[in-house]
């Protein structure tokens, strides 16, 4: 439930609650002084996927038997035994996508990333949103084209590679 709160509430509120968050003194000795930082952008493109990676994890572990863990924990696995055979390869697939869509979803994020941009960086959100202001648009769609490109190559080859690695885990398991 508390998973899909940051649905429900803007992300200009998120990006000022962040800064509100990240930019304490005390956190300065901590080395935890975020606001301003690309890490802060990462950590809040993160937070803001999460709804959408719990909503597609929910369905693969939905279908989980809890009478194959029963069972294999009466043979003697232990949970990480159990985790690694039994649940890992049967949510894999649902993980990998998960992943992807909350890559996907946090790339454009026009409200963070105009919240949280750090100091000399050009954020493509921001370059996109710039150019349509200024009535280039021509530019702005081309941007958006090549920028909608590079994530959908990025997605395929992360895809391509869980896949191969997937395949690579069960061919070294079964010896």
């Amino acid at each position: 439930m508390f998973s899909i709160i940051s649905l429900a509430v803007p992300g200009v509120v998120l990006g000022i609650g962040y800064i509100f968050i990240w930019n304490q003194k005390w956190l300065e000795p901590l080395g935890l002084h975020l606001y301003g930082t690309p890490s802060l952008l990462v950590i809040a493109g993160i937070a803001g996927a999460i709804p959408y990676a719990v909503r597609v994890q929910l369905g693969a572990f939905g279908n989980l038997s809890g009478t194959m863990l029963k069972a294999a924990a009466i043979q003697g696995a232990t949970i990480f035994e159990r985790m690694r055979d039994i649940v890992l390869p049967l949510v894999r697939q649902s993980l990998l996508i998960a992943i992807l869509a909350s890559f996907g979803t946090s790339v454009f994020d026009l409200a963070l990333a105009s919240m949280l941009r750090p100091a000399n960086y050009s954020l493509m959100p921001l370059v996109i949103d710039r150019a349509f202001e200024f009535s280039r648009y021509g530019y702005a769609t081309a941007a958006t084209v090549v920028s909608c490109g590079i994530v959908v190559v990025i997605i395929i080859v992360m895809q391509a590679s869980g896949r191969l690695w997937f395949r690579w885990l069960d061919r070294n398991r079964s010896r």
